[in-house]
C-alpha cells in the first residue's frame, strides 16, 4: 500500500511542478518518474554470507551497463585462450592418423572435416562403391595438402580397429551400428567421432 502511495506522489509531483506547455513526452516522463521513484526508496539491507550489505534497487540503465560489460568480457576471453592441440600440430608426425568406418552420404561432410586434423590411412564400408569413392576423395584431399599416404580399403571395419597406426576413427554407419562399433573402437584404444544415436 505504501509503495502505491509513493509512486502516485512522485507522479503527481512531476505533473504539478511543470507548466502545461512544458509536459514531456511519455517515455521521458516515465524515465524521470522511475528515477525519482528509485531516489525516494530507502536502501534495503540484505544479508549475504552473514554480512549485512546495503543495496539500492537497480535501474534498467544499470542493468544494461552490467550485462553489456559481462557480454564483452565473455567475448574477449576466447581470444586469449590457448589453441586446441588438434589445430596446432608442429610436424606431420604430430598429426593423428584417421580411419573412416562407414563412408556413405553423411561421410561426405564428416570425413573431409576430420581430415583437416589428421591423415586418413584407411576407409571401411560394406558397400564397395562407397568405399571406392571415399578412397578417391581422401586421395584428392591428401593431394591438395601434399600428403603422401596410401589409403587402404576394407570391407570389414574390424580391420581398421586392428591397425596400431590408427589413432582416431570416424563412425558414419547406419544408426543401429553406432554403439557396437564405438564400443569396440574404444576397447581397441581408439578415439572416436560418432554422431547420435549412441544407444543400444
Amino acid at each position: 500500500m505504501l509503495l502505491a502511495v509513493t509512486r502516485t506522489t512522485v507522479m503527481a509531483g512531476l505533473f504539478d511542478s511543470r507548466e502545461p506547455n512544458d509536459q514531456p513526452d511519455g517515455s521521458r516522463l516515465y524515465s524521470e518518474a522511475a528515477e525519482l521513484y528509485h531516489q525516494t526508496q530507502p536502501i534495503r539491507p540484505t544479508f549475504h554470507f552473514g554480512v549485512k550489505i546495503r543495496m539500492r534497487p537497480s535501474s534498467r540503465r544499470q542493468f544494461i551497463k552490467t550485462t553489456s560489460a559481462a557480454a564483452l568480457t565473455a567475448g574477449v576471453i576466447p581470444w586469449f585462450a590457448p589453441q586446441s592441440s588438434a589445430a596446432s600440430f608442429r610436424s606431420a608426425n604430430d598429426r593423428p592418423v584417421v580411419g573412416c568406418i562407414g563412408t556413405g552420404s553423411r561421410w561426405g561432410a564428416v570425413g573431409p572435416n576430420a581430415l583437416k586434423f589428421g591423415e586418413c590411412a584407411a576407409v571401411a564400408d560394406a558397400d564397395a562403391n562407397h568405399a571406392g569413392r571415399a578412397k578417391q576423395r581422401v586421395q584428392d584431399i591428401h593431394g591438395k595438402s601434399r600428403i603422401e599416404r596410401e589409403v587402404d580399403v576394407y570391407e570389414d571395419y574390424r580391420r581398421v580397429l586392428d591397425r596400431s597406426d590408427i589413432d582416431i576413427v570416424t563412425i558414419v554407419t547406419p544408426d543401429h551400428w553406432h554403439t557396437k562399433i564405438a564400443i569396440e573402437a574404444m576397447k581397441a584404444g581408439k578415439d572416436v567421432y560418432c554422431e547420435k544415436p549412441l544407444t543400444l
